[in-house]
């Protein structure tokens, strides 16, 4: 669970019934709706300061 709940910009999906990673992650880009979207695994760890340097280097 995400640590923030106060901000919008995270949405949480339930899913009815357990789904592969294909069937997950089409369903979160079905419902974003930001410029961006990342995922983040459970087997992933990320550093504070990782969404900032891919936006540097995306803009």
């Amino acid at each position: 669970m995400y640590k923030n709940k106060k901000d919008n910009r995270i949405k949480l999906i339930k899913l009815e019934k357990n789904s592969d990673a294909t069937v997950s992650r089409n369903i979160a880009i079905k419902e974003a709706n930001g410029k961006y979207i990342a995922f983040l695994d459970s087997n992933d760890l990320w550093k504070k300061t990782i969404m900032n340097l891919l936006l540097l280097n995306i803009n």
